[in-house]
């Protein structure tokens, strides 16, 4: 009983989590990553994980039939926060490399069901992928199903697909204190209090930045991304504002990921592997489908 599943860039397997919470059986789940840190959670919660290594070296041949295929490739290249450097950036070309595994497991399987996901992206960034993959994305907003503003596309060639129940969750639901969801930035900031983004004869200076919808902002690898501030602010300089970042399990209800679960490395990495990772209720809100 059970699926065979294969999750490029596995990461800390949120995928896997996902198909557990969702109710699907799973016989094999392969898994190719190469960040030792990711293998050691993803190892610590799930020792049954058949570890692969790197894309690059994976030869579908060697594989039990797959069933569904999962892939969040490296978002960096797309990202509009990044450079936006799109294909030419060799992170972002490994979308290729799951195309052809991916093409490669369907000769085998007819029936196999893929999920990717990416971040909001320029159109014609898109409809590359789209074309790729034969199916128009899904966007969905992770913060239906937590307390995070997290807007990601998810192209799936699972059927009857729709946007997860909002469950109203808050900042205040997981925060720690009763601290305020924000985020610290670099800003120039004119005479009139307005910000200047483009007059260099100011000097940028580091200001707090709370949220007024007791969401956060979407998880990154970057700390200053989301922080708690005691009190509520518009835009106060750093020196004003008691402040500090997120805690580690506050990281992980923002993902929705179990309580501790990175408990075996270090926060740093921890932050890395989550900004990195997958909301995972949102995941399991789709793969549910599968039973259907």
């Amino acid at each position: 009983m059970g699926i065979n599943v294969l999750s490029c860039f596995d990461g800390i397997s949120c995928g896997q989590i996902a198909l557990e919470r969702a109710g699907i059986p799973i016989k094999n789940y392969l898994a190719s990553e190469i960040d030792k840190y990711c293998i050691k959670v993803t190892m610590d919660n799930y020792p049954n994980t058949i570890q692969l290594g790197d894309i690059l070296n994976l030869k579908c041949t060697n594989l039990p039939t797959i069933d569904l295929v999962l892939a969040g490739s490296p978002c960096q290249g797309f990202s509009y926060a990044g450079k936006g450097l799109n294909f030419e950036d060799s992170r972002s070309k490994l979308f290729f490399d799951f195309v052809k595994i991916y093409n490669e497991l369907r000769i085998i399987n007819p029936n196999i069901k893929f999920l990717v996901e990416n971040v909001n992206m320029l159109q014609k960034w898109q409809d590359v992928i789209s074309d790729m993959l034969e199916v128009k994305p899904i966007f969905i907003n992770s913060r239906l199903v937590s307390a995070q503003d997290r807007k990601r596309l998810y192209w799936t060639k699972i059927s009857n697909v729709k946007q997860p129940d909002d469950k109203n969750i808050s900042w205040n639901e997981i925060s720690e204190d009763g601290w305020f969801a924000g985020s610290m930035r670099g800003r120039r900031i004119n005479e009139f209090g307005k910000r200047d983004d483009y007059n260099t004869n100011i000097k940028i200076i580091q200001h707090i930045e709370s949220r007024k919808d007791n969401k956060t902002n979407c998880l990154t690898t970057v700390g200053k991304d989301n922080i708690a501030s005691k009190q509520k602010v518009g835009r106060t300089p750093l020196n004003g504002v008691e402040w500090r970042y997120l805690t580690r399990n506050e990281l992980e209800k923002l993902q929705t990921v179990p309580i501790n679960y990175t408990k075996s490395v270090s926060y740093n990495q921890a932050n890395k592997m989550l900004g990195n990772g997958w909301n995972v209720d949102t995941i399991s809100s789709i793969l549910k489908h599968i039973k259907n």
